[in-house]
Order: structure tokens, then C-alpha cells, then sequence
């Protein structure tokens, strides 16, 4: 459809909207022609609208205000926005502050509902520091849906700038911030849909939040039809890419139209380079735009520092322009020095010049691979085996060149290389790559005291304890883990906080409590498990909660019903649960348990190498057979499970657990 099909839609929607029921056919057929997609958009929005009409509770609380009413545990109090879809009042429990978002009254029926529930699944993976917490969710008494979010203090982003006037930089660390939580987003398989001034909010304090995952939709799966004419119906033109005002859904390229649109909006009158950024974004056709948002948001660290953006023509004159603005005290000086080189001396200046470029290329590899591995990889198994192998190469050379100022860096690369070689299996490769990034950061921290020492220590250690904790290495794993526990301590003292929720030493600290009371030390692992759940409330992670409670079941026998019952409501569907307090739940957990294996089996397809993902789909197999009553079905999803492991035993034969893990199918097999 033309992008004046919006219109058109809107147009003939209300038209046939003010028909009788009996006559709205036959309006379609004649003012649609041989359009079939816009004819079936027509009839979805006019379903929607009779669902609407047709849901009693909804047409007693058309005008209401749900000011005073409780959610759940939630007090609802003043309302403090609204968009297309939904209502945002302010929500309380606990003294804690929250926004709380219902569906618009008529709107939480069908489609609309079905993708109220698909937002609060997409965020319910999200944890990024410039992206809005989900914090609970749930039905209230009345058969309201409705989403708790973090609170944002902060104002729409266009509002903050045009009231706060802040600078250059200053715009480019905002525009930074959103680009950041946007490449999150897409390498948790996640475009946003819907990006917008007022979907950005800015505090007092500079940093922004993402907020509204409405329109949101998971890359690796595809959009119901339903939804697409939703997505539709609610965009907003303006910020909408081409192929989204034609049809398509949300996608990453869509996404970096958006972006491209607030850039020019946040610098009105920008000189060339700016221009050149934004246009690329706004391409009219997607692959013609950035590759990803990583690309877009590198190109304005170079707009900042002065050098030359990858959107401009790359010829000598614009690389040498930007070289003058930003050495014009060195220009003349190395002028001279040139100059009074002889003929011997150009050559070797040549070759020196040479391998600083060559240390300089890797040096980018690194870096690039760092910024663009902080999650998963939506390109698959290649992208990420080949930024795997890149990311050796680089790490050899700058190793080898014992290249200065580069420690820091290279104990990040070692522990990316670590994470990634574990994840595929080579738990050897892995480990000695951990050690080898705690290495690094230890040097750095005794020899300078470099908080990012300590910080890139504080991320390493846990993660290498978490690694042998996760491969049942028994007493090596428990004195590291005790060793990560000493650390916390000692950077609480550095930096007078605690550990970040998102920080490995929490996942590491649910092996690590466990271990130690089989050791015997019940009191220590209970006092460590406390401290997660702890942790894990304030944070307002129902995950990590109900993961707690359970380990805390197995910790403590006598109270462990009491845990498991708590668990139960906290907690989503996960395998730790049904491990430790048994199966439970009828056909909606079935349900559930089925859409999540079709999920992680969409996931798979992508990248089937990933250890972990594929072991976590072996253990979504073991609890649905649970639940299944017919002992055919629940065979075939043990048998199911059964090759999932054998195939990770076979690419990686010291991992213990999953071993273990293999021998308790078997048996279920067996019985």
C-alpha cells in the first residue's frame, strides 16, 4: 500500500464502521477492489471493533478511573500517560513506586489482548540500564490485564530538549544511550517497533529509558496476521520506515529509520556529517540503511571525536580535513619531522606507519567484537563463529606485539573468547581463557589500582566460579566461588555498593550456596542464598526469585514446601522449579511450556550450535513430558530430550551436569 494508504484505511474504515453489520460486505467489495490485504485489514479492524462493543465489563468502565483500585498487591494511583493502546497510572506496594499499564478500556479483548501478553513476554527477558524493568504483571479482579514497569522519572526526550537546551555533546550522549538499549534489543532478537520521542524518556540525571514494547516484535519469529494489522494501526507515520507504512512488521532496519528520524529532530540545522548520518538511516530502502545500530552508533562516536563517519564519501581531502581539526597543534611539527627525513627515513617511517595501522585494525577487531557480542547473535552460527575466530586473531597478534594500554581491553576480549567457547562446548578452551582475562585484570589492579581493573575482575571471577560450578568441578569450584565471595566484599569497600543485579557473582552465588552446604557448610550456603534473594527482590527479578527459593529448598528440607509454594507464585515456568519441588500446573502450563519450545526451536534453527540454549531446551522437554498424562506423548518428549543430550555429551564429554543430566532421562525412560 502507498504511504497515503494510512488515510485510505482510516477512511474507508470508518465508512463501513457506520454501516449496518449486513451491508459492510458488500462496502468492501466495491470500495476495495482486487485489494485482498486491504480488505482482510479492513475486516480484522472491524472484528476488533466489535469485540470491543461486545465485552460487558468493558462498557461499565468506559470512563472510569482506576485511581485507588488495587492490581494484584499493586494501589493504583494518578493517571500519568497514555498511547495508542494503553493507560499508564502510577502504582504503589511496599512504599515502592511504579507505573502500572492497562490495555484502554474496549481495547482488552482478542488481538489486543493476545499482544498485551506478547509484550509482557518480550520484557520479561529484558535487563539493560537505559531499557524500563518489568516488574510484575498479571489479570486484576475485574479480567484487566495489566503491566508493572519501573517508575521513569524523566519527560519525553523531545520535551527534555527543548526545555533543558543542552549541547552538542550532550545530545550525542543522549542519542548514544538509545542507541545502546536498541542494539540490546536486537541482539536479544527484539525490535522495538515503535521508537519515538515520546517512547524515550529522559530524567534530570542525563540518562534516558526505552518505554512501550506495544508495538515490539520477536526477529526470529514472525508476526500473527492479526498483529501486523494492529501494528499497523497503531504506528506512528512520522517515525515509521517505508516498508512498515507498507505492510511489514518491526525490524531492525526499521528500527534505525526511527532513529535516524529523532537524530534530525535532536539536530535541527546539522552540519554535513550529521546530515550524511541521519540520511543513511532514513534510506528508503533497508538494506541500503546501517547494517545495525552498533554501525550507527559508532558513526556518531566518530561525528564526536571529530573523525571521519563511515556515511560520508571516505576520499582523502575529507579524511585530511578531519585530521587538521583535530591535531592543528601537530600538524606543523610533523610537517617538519617529514621533512627532515632522508630517504632511509621515509621508508622506515612508511613501515612503521604501517604496523601501527596493522595494531590499529586489530585493535578494532577487538573492540568491534566486544561492542557487538554483549548478547546473542542474530545472524546465527557463522556471525558468530566468525567473530569468534576474529576476535582470536586479533587477541594473538595483540598478544604477541605485547602491545601497551591494551590490558583492559584484552581481558575483555579473553573473557568474551571464554563465554563464547563455552558456549559452544570447549570447556577447556573456555576455562583457560577466563583465567587468562582474571589475569589480566588482576595485573592491571595490583599494579595501578585501576577501578576498571577491579570492575573487569568483578565480572571474570564469577563467571570462571560459574563455569566450574555449572561442570560439577566440586572443590575447585567452591574455593573459587569462595575467592569471588572475598572479592564482593573488598569492592564493596572500593566502591561503597554492592555488586550490579545483572553482575555474574549473583547466578554464581545460586551454585555456589548449594555446594557449600553439601560440603557441609549449611549456614554459609543459606546465608548466600539469602543474600541473592535479597538481591533478586529489590531488583524486582520474579526469575531470580523463584530460583533462589527453590535452591533454598533444597538447602533447607524442613522448610522447602513453604519455599516451593512461594516459588510457585513468583516465579515464571522454569526447569529449576519442576527439578526441585516436582511438576505442577494443568493446561495452561502445558500450554506455555509448548510455546516456549517452539520459541527456543525458532532461536535454534538460527544458531543450533549454542551448548547452553540447546541444553535448555532438552530441560523444557523433560518438564512437559512431566505434565503430559498420555505416557506415549510424555515418551516422545524424554526421547527428544534424550538426543539433545547425548548430541552435548558428544561435543563436550567433561561437562558432568549435563552427563547427569542425560542419566536422569534415561531413567525416566527406563520406569
Amino acid at each position: 500500500m502507498p504511504d497515503s494508504g494510512f488515510e485510505r484505511l482510516e477512511e474507508l474504515f470508518h465508512g463501513a464502521a457506520a454501516l449496518p453489520a449486513a451491508e459492510r460486505a458488500a462496502f468492501l467489495r466495491e470500495h476495495c477492489g482486487g485489494d485482498e490485504a486491504l480488505r482482510q485489514e479492513l475486516e480484522e479492524m472491524l472484528r476488533a471493533d466489535a469485540e470491543m462493543l461486545d465485552v460487558p465489563v468493558l462498557a461499565q468502565i468506559g470512563g472510569e478511573d482506576l485511581a485507588g483500585q488495587m492490581a494484584g498487591k499493586w494501589r493504583i494511583g494518578k493517571k500519568i500517560g497514555e498511547g495508542g493502546l494503553g493507560i499508564v497510572y502510577e502504582a504503589f506496594a511496599e512504599e515502592r513506586r511504579a507505573a502500572i499499564k492497562f490495555l484502554r478500556p474496549g481495547m482488552d479483548a482478542g488481538s489486543f489482548r493476545r499482544r498485551f501478553v506478547k509484550e509482557r513476554r518480550i520484557l520479561q527477558s529484558l535487563e539493560h540500564p537505559h531499557i524500563a524493568r518489568l516488574l510484575d504483571g498479571g489479570v486484576d479482579e475485574t479480567g484487566r490485564p495489566y503491566l508493572v514497569m519501573e517508575y521513569v522519572d524523566g519527560q519525553p526526550l523531545d520535551h527534555y530538549l527543548l526545555e533543558t537546551k543542552p549541547g552538542g555533546t550532550a545530545r550525542l550522549t543522549l542519542l548514544g544511550q538509545v542507541c545502546e538499549a536498541v542494539q540490546y534489543l536486537h541482539q536479544a532478537l527484539v525490535a522495538h517497533g515503535d521508537l519515538k520521542p515520546s517512547n524515550i524518556l529522559a530524567g534530570a540525571d542525563g540518562q534516558v529509558k526505552l518505554v512501550d514494547f506495544g508495538a515490539a516484535r520477536l526477529l526470529q519469529a514472525g508476526d500473527t496476521e492479526g498483529e501486523t494489522t494492529l501494528t499497523r494501526a497503531f504506528l506512528t507515520p512520522h517515525y515509521a520506515s517505508p516498508e512498515q507504512r507498507q505492510g511489514d512488521g518491526p525490524s531492525v532496519g526499521s528500527d534505525i529509520f526511527a532513529l535516524g528520524v529523532i537524530l534530525g529532530e535532536a539536530f535541527p540545522g546539522a552540519d554535513r556529517d550529521m546530515t550524511a548520518i541521519r540520511d543513511l538511516c532514513c534510506r528508503a530502502e533497508a538494506e541500503e540503511r546501517y547494517r545495525s545500530v552498533l554501525e550507527l552508533g559508532q558513526d556518531l562516536e566518530r561525528y564526536g571525536a571529530k573523525k571521519p563517519v563511515l556515511a560520508r564519501r571516505q576520499d582523502r581531502l575529507y579524511r585530511a580535513g578531519k585530521f587538521l581539526r583535530r591535531n592543528v597543534a601537530w600538524v606543523g611539527v610533523g610537517a617538519a619531522v617529514v621533512a627532515g627525513l632522508g630517504t632511509w627515513g621515509v621508508f622506515a617511517w612508511r613501515e612503521m606507519r604501517a604496523e601501527r595501522e596493522r595494531m590499529g585494525q586489530m585493535r578494532a577487531v577487538v573492540r568491534s567484537v566486544l561492542e557487538n557480542a554483549s548478547g546473542q547473535v542474530v545472524n546465527g552460527s557463522e556471525e558468530r563463529r566468525a567473530m569468534r575466530d576474529s576476535m582470536e586473531r586479533a587477541i594473538g597478534e595483540l598478544e604477541g606485539a605485547g602491545t601497551p594500554g591494551m590490558e583492559l581491553e584484552l581481558a575483555a576480549a579473553w573473557r568474551r573468547l571464554g563465554a563464547a567457547r563455552l558456549e559452544e562446548g570447549d570447556t577447556s578452551g573456555g576455562l583457560a581463557a577466563l583465567e587468562r582475562a582474571y589475569e589480566l585484570a588482576e595485573r592491571e589492579w595490583v599494579g595501578g589500582r585501576d577501578a576498571r581493573a577491579f570492575e573487569s575482575k568483578a565480572i571474570t571471577l564469577p563467571l570462571w566460579a560459574l563455569a566450574l560450578h555449572s561442570r560439577r568441578t566440586g572443590a575447585e569450584a567452591i574455593d573459587l566461588g569462595r575467592r569471588a565471595v572475598a572479592m564482593h566484599v573488598e569492592y564493596k569497600q572500593v566502591f561503597g555498593r554492592a555488586l550490579a543485579p545483572q553482575n555474574p557473582y549473583w547466578r554464581m552465588l545460586l551454585h555456589q550456596g548449594p555446594a557449600v552446604a553439601r560440603e557441609g557448610q549449611k549456614q554459609e550456603g543459606r546465608a548466600l542464598l539469602e543474600e541473592v534473594l535479597e538481591v533478586a527482590r529489590h531488583a524486582g527479578s520474579g526469575e531470580y526469585v523463584g530460583r533462589a527459593l527453590v535452591a533454598l529448598a533444597g538447602v533447607e528440607p524442613g522448610r522447602a514446601r513453604a519455599y516451593c509454594e512461594e516459588a510457585r507464585r513468583v516465579a515464571p515456568l522454569t526447569p529449576e522449579l519442576d527439578e526441585r519441588c516436582g511438576a505442577a500446573g494443568g493446561s495452561a502450563e502445558i500450554a506455555a511450556l509448548r510455546e516456549q519450545i517452539r520459541v527456543k526451536q525458532e532461536e535454534l534453527r538460527h544458531d543450533p550450535d549454542r551448548f547452553q540454549a540447546v541444553r535448555r531446551m532438552a530441560r523444557m522437554h523433560v518438564q512437559l513430558g512431566k505434565r503430559l498424562r498420555d505416557p506415549g506423548e510424555a515418551r516422545r518428549e524424554w526421547e527428544q530430550a534424550r538426543g539433545y543430550l547425548e548430541e552435548l555429551v558428544k561435543r563436550d564429554a567433561g561437562n558432568v551436569a549435563v552427563r547427569e543430566q542425560l542419566e536422569r532421562v534415561r531413567e525416566l525412560l527406563g520406569k
